[in-house]
């Protein structure tokens, strides 16, 4: 049944027996693991739903795997091991291994050049147990059409504790609909995160195997340069900083150094939204936010107050949706030619419709209450600009 699989049954959503009359069908339509449903936007537009499931219902594994890699302690563990091998093993053990550690962390830089993803560790049931314990759907718009051809820059909002929905784009799981649906699209497509998570034991390790790279312009441009995609958590950690529950926030308005990449290598911009995804964990938004916000501005570090289900580290199993948007294209600027300022605000501007208007005509079908808003947030570096002028 729907219910069973997490969907909501309003009038929204059409029922599973009209799907398959209605829907023609597609990659996952034979795939006995993945569950369709056709979605109406309330402007009449339509969309389908998938939510897949290979792990029994209640897994006490599956639930075991997702604390270990994306509970609070996942920002402390790596160090505590490091800790624990310095305290209880010899010094002639310990030391070497500590060094050698180090080094790999601090000669190697696998975040800058992308090639130290685990093509096992991505293919493993292990991270369909992270889209299953949020009971993940992906939601794709009808006439939403990714080539393998083209190259993509696609932005994840909202960043919340986590960005969770990332993990639709990572894990590359047979079961995976995004991946049957989108085959050479997602699968060369390399998440981006802030320098200081690569510093940072185990953290480190789980974004490297998952495919993912530095968010630095350099290592964006040369991995479109070798003919891959990106996806980048436009409002960075300013954004996860701004998260509160029952809100949804993005940091976008005057953010255009995305759009400026784009045009830059000739790659189309594709707007996605989790819904639920600042639900896993409950913030603390006025804790010492001065301090935060201090940390944020000078050193790109946020530190939000979270915790999650019953008070523990560990993330609440909220139902998210992972919705993906229509493909923004943008022209190509020659090598060596100034960037148009008018483009670059008319393609931000396109972005911004595409996304509230992804918001707005799937919240209820993902499971929103219909007075829900999205709010765009003027970015810290478009602040400090109109403070200058």
């Amino acid at each position: 049944s729907a219910e069973s699989f997490g969907f909501s049954t309003t009038s929204s959503v059409i029922s599973r027996e009209e799907v398959y009359k209605m829907a023609e069908p597609d990659a996952c339509t034979d795939d006995p693991f993945i569950n369709r449903m056709l979605v109406r936007s309330i402007d009449g537009a339509t969309a389908k739903m998938y939510r897949t499931r290979v792990w029994p219902k209640a897994s006490s594994l599956r639930d075991i795997m997702v604390y270990a890699n994306v509970s609070i302690l996942v920002f402390v563990q790596g160090f505590a091991v490091l800790m624990m091998i310095g305290y209880y093993l010899p010094g002639m053990i310990s030391i070497p291994l500590l060094l050698a550690y180090l080094g790999y962390v601090l000669l190697t830089q696998a975040h800058f050049n992308g090639t130290a993803g685990w093509e096992a560790f991505q293919k493993s049931s292990g991270g369909m147990a992270l889209l299953e314990y949020f009971s993940m759907a992906l939601l794709v718009e009808d006439g939403v059409d990714l080539s393998p051809d083209r190259q993509y820059l696609f932005g994840l909002h909202p960043h919340g504790a986590h960005m969770l929905g990332s993990a639709m784009i990572s894990v590359q799981h047979e079961h995976n609909p995004i991946h049957k649906l989108f085959p050479g699209v997602f699968d060369k497509t390399k998440p981006a995160a802030a320098t200081i998570m690569f510093y940072i034991p185990w953290v480190r390790e789980l974004l490297l195997w998952s495919g993912w790279i530095d968010v630095s312009k350099k290592v964006l441009t040369k991995v479109l340069k070798d003919g891959k995609n990106v996806a980048i958590v436009v409002g960075g950690e300013a954004e996860a900083l701004a998260t509160e529950n029952g809100k949804d926030k993005v940091i976008l308005a005057g953010r255009k150094g995305f759009v400026r990449l784009a045009m830059q290598n000739g790659v189309d911009i594709v707007p996605t939204y989790t819904f639920f995804n600042q639900e896993a964990f409950m913030f603390h938004h006025s804790l010492l936010a001065g301090p935060r916000r201090w940390l944020q501005r000078n050193f790109k570090i946020a530190v939000p107050f979270v915790w999650g289900w019953l008070g523990t580290p560990f993330p609440k199993p909220v139902p998210m949706v992972f919705a993906v948007g229509q493909p923004i294209v943008v022209p190509k600027v020659e090598p060596g030619q100034p960037l148009d300022e008018s483009m670059v605000d008319e393609i931000h501007n396109k972005y911004m419709d595409g996304l509230l208007r992804l918001f707005y005509s799937y919240k209820s079908a993902a499971g929103y209450h219909t007075d829900r808003v999205l709010e765009i947030l003027e970015a810290p570096e478009a602040k400090k600009k109109s403070k200058s002028q």
